[in-house]
């Protein structure tokens, strides 16, 4: 389906209303809830426009969501011990919620305490349901046992939180422990909106309605945000929204089947959308997402510039975005990127489905795992 590229803006589309067609007008933005998991140093950008579903967020979930944004943003800044003022408010205010733990027993161990860390981390243990916010429970307790002394404690919490969710820090965490983490193929989860929307507001009801699927809370109020962002082309193959529920928030990518939407693939973490890009100009069936994640997973605030590449039309495993390539990663100081401490790459993709992803310059110990050499993409059919 052939649509004009737009400037980048933010999309409001209320759940229960019609968007109409898929371009519609750009509306006031309410406010945004954060996504949390410390592995991958997970939360939303903040600004985004968010349609609000059924039930709106009782004044504890405001409290919460509040007190976790100011925190992450501390914590980017190296402020651990003010962040973790700002996490044990948000644990205050909603006891039951693991995510707070997580954030509070991360923000503990980087500001020094590692006992009060290793009681954080355990309650957080004791509440957690979803599989991606005890994968990053699990990688904290293995950074505090490993703090401790006790190595081998350590590598079998990493192993465990790979067998949940696959994660660069935890795999280089547990490498440098002699550990070796397991080749998996990707882990599977229920199937989320298997089906076509004519408008990104049916894509969105039914995204919130099945959130579960993808280890969100359905206990908490859900929201749905299309977000906007410019394209290389002259087509907007993809759409962008983010579905949130409580402290949680997860991007997710629609791929154009013939004029309608399929949800094809979710990008987790602190994401910031850039711009959707071409890899093949004139071939309509490959498009990707460029998008910035910032993470402090390594107890340093770093940002990965990364495209995530989706098939369309007659390729192979079509429609879907199986493969994520690095474009830059880099520590981050004040804010800025540190030159001596950042590894950028160059990225190939040919007709027959073939990525190659080379270094071009910076330090190794940046080069996330598996990011280098030829991976297949999809061959046409």
């Amino acid at each position: 389906m052939a649509r004009s590229g737009l400037s980048a803006a933010l999309l409001f589309c209320s759940l229960g209303a019609a968007c109409g067609d898929r371009s519609p007008a750009t509306l006031a933005a309410t406010g945004s809830a954060s996504n949390a998991a410390s592995a991958s140093g997970s939360s939303a950008p903040t600004g985004s426009a968010v349609a609000p579903s059924s039930a709106a967020p009782g004044p504890n979930q405001k409290v919460v969501a509040k007190a976790l944004a100011r925190g992450r943003e501390l914590a980017q800044d190296g402020k651990w011990v003010d962040a973790a003022k700002l996490f044990k408010e948000a644990t205050a205010a909603d006891p039951e919620n693991p995510i707070g733990y997580a954030e509070l027993g991360w923000a503990e161990l980087q500001g020094g305490d590692v006992d009060a860390s290793a009681s954080a981390t355990q309650r957080g243990l004791e509440l957690v349901r979803d599989p991606k916010t005890k994968a990053s429970l699990l990688y904290n307790r293995g950074r505090v046992e490993e703090a401790k002394g006790d190595k081998a404690a350590a590598q079998k919490s990493y192993e465990a939180s790979l067998a949940l969710r696959p994660s660069d820090a935890v795999q280089k965490r547990l490498e440098s422990l002699g550990g070796k983490a397991p080749v998996q193929a990707p882990l599977a989860r229920p199937p989320t909106c298997a089906k076509t929307f004519a408008t990104l507001s049916a894509a969105c009801d039914c995204l919130v309605a099945e959130r579960a699927s993808f280890g969100m809370s359905k206990d908490d109020a859900a929201t749905c945000a299309a977000i906007e962002v410019e394209s290389a082309g002259s087509t907007r193959p993809l759409e962008i929204v983010r579905v949130s529920a409580g402290a949680e928030s997860v991007l997710w990518v629609l791929v154009d089947v013939k004029g309608r939407l399929s949800p094809a693939a979710t990008i987790e973490g602190e994401v910031l959308p850039k711009k959707l890009l071409e890899p093949i100009k004139g071939d309509p069936t490959i498009a990707s997402v460029l998008f910035e994640r910032t993470s402090t997973a390594s107890g340093k605030t770093v940002r990965t510039t990364a495209e995530l590449l989706c098939v369309l039309g007659d390729r192979k495993g079509a429609p879907g975005c199986p493969l994520e390539v690095p474009h830059a990663v880099a520590e981050l100081k004040e804010k800025k990127p540190d030159a001596d401490r950042t590894v950028t790459f160059s990225r190939t993709v040919k007709a027959d489905g073939t990525v190659e992803v080379r270094k071009q310059a910076g330090p190794k110990d940046l080069v996330p795992s598996g990011a280098l050499g030829q991976k297949s993409l999809a061959a046409i059919e």
